[in-house]
Order: C-alpha cells, then sequence, then structure tokens
C-alpha cells in the first residue's frame, strides 16, 4: 500500500466525510514528491513507524511537521536541484531518525 493510501484511509477514519482538508493536503504531499519516489518511500516508512509507536491522534499531524522539517533544512542548505537528489534523501535520512529516536527516549 502506497503512503498515499495509508494517508487516505487515516483520513477516512477520523475526518468527517464532508471536510476535505486533510484530503488536499494528502494529495499535495504526495504530488510535492511526485519526482522523487525514494523520499516518498522513505516517508512512508516513517508514517509505518508513526504509526506503530506513537498515539493515534497525533500521527497524521507529525508526518506534515516532519516533511515541512525536510523541507525547511533542505531550502536552508540549498538542496532544492535535481543535482541535490542524494543530499536531500540524506536529510531525510537524518530528520526520519532523530524522530524515530526522540520518539524511542519518550518510552
Amino acid at each position: 500500500m502506497s503512503l498515499y493510501q495509508k494517508l487516505m484511509d487515516y483520513v477516512e477514519f477520523h475526518d468527517k466525510p464532508t471536510d476535505n482538508s486533510n484530503r488536499k493536503r494528502v494529495e499535495l504531499l504526495v504530488q510535492e514528491y511526485a519526482d522523487e519516489p525514494e523520499v516518498l518511500d522513505m516517508l512512508e516508512d516513517a508514517f509505518d513507524f508513526m504509526s506503530h509507536n506513537k498515539v493515534d491522534e497525533t500521527v497524521f499531524e507529525d508526518m506534515f511537521q516532519l516533511s515541512g522539517t525536510f523541507d525547511a533544512i533542505c531550502d536552508v542548505l540549498g538542496f532544492t536541484s535535481p543535482e541535490s537528489k542524494e543530499k536531500r534523501l540524506e536529510v531525510l535520512s537524518e530528520v526520519v531518525d532523530l524522530y524515530k529516536e526522540t520518539c524511542w527516549n519518550h518510552h
């Protein structure tokens, strides 16, 4: 199951049927990284970790904060071009590892 489907399943389970804002957020997130399947894979792994180790209500927002942090760090470091692909993956890996480490320290 893809990250898109996992996030949409989460939205379907938690949101009111009339609220489309989170569905739109999911679509924008997946579109943003459509040209970077490795980033989507890493975000999917992070989401899987979150869903198994965090309070359910925080998982969705944590996912967006994690991707926003990744984007902000890449912007500050200038890793925004296609040539920066490997550096971007390194940044995301570090952000995810830090998140996991922090999560484990709170248990």
